[in-house]
């Protein structure tokens, strides 16, 4: 990302780059890797929506999406056990 400098030492940075920022922002913040990232930066972008359409983006969502489907999984099987192990506790501790 380039910028320009301004008289008074402050940085300028073309609407591109901003929107670039914001898009590596958002793909961060889906758990994409930068590596990832830079793949789809460099992806042709829709011109009505400023989308990307490359096969490699589609692969890497549908990816992205069996993984956090599998983190969710465990994450319920751990939320159910935890809850079967509170009342566990909650009945021992009534009975006391």
């Amino acid at each position: 990302i380039q910028s320009e400098r301004l008289p008074n030492g402050y940085r300028k940075y073309s609407d591109n780059a901003i929107f670039t920022v914001k898009t590596i922002q958002l793909y961060l913040g889906l758990g994409l890797t930068t590596e990832h990232i830079a793949k789809i930066i460099n992806c042709p972008l829709e011109p009505q929506t400023n989308r990307p359409i490359c096969k490699e983006l589609y692969k890497l969502y549908t990816e992205k999406l069996e993984q956090v489907t599998g983190q969710i999984q465990i994450l319920q099987q751990v939320q159910s056990q935890l809850a079967e192990k509170i009342k566990e506790f909650e009945l021992s501790a009534a009975e006391i």
